[in-house]
């Protein structure tokens, strides 16, 4: 379980990134699908920051 909360976060960045690359494929770029992708990412930053955080 530690080893898959260690990879969340950069498999949330990995769905924030594919949904931006969605819409500017499609070019079908929608505030809703920006924002989608924008919230995805930095939210998987900072759960890769929390998970992989080593307390010393």
């Amino acid at each position: 379980m530690k080893n898959v909360l260690a990879y969340l976060g950069i498999i949330v960045v990995i769905i924030g990134v594919v949904i931006l690359m969605f819409s500017v494929i499609t070019d079908s770029i929608r505030n809703t699908m920006l924002l989608t992708s924008a919230i995805l990412i930095i939210a998987g930053f900072i759960l890769h920051i929390i998970f992989n955080k080593e307390v010393i």
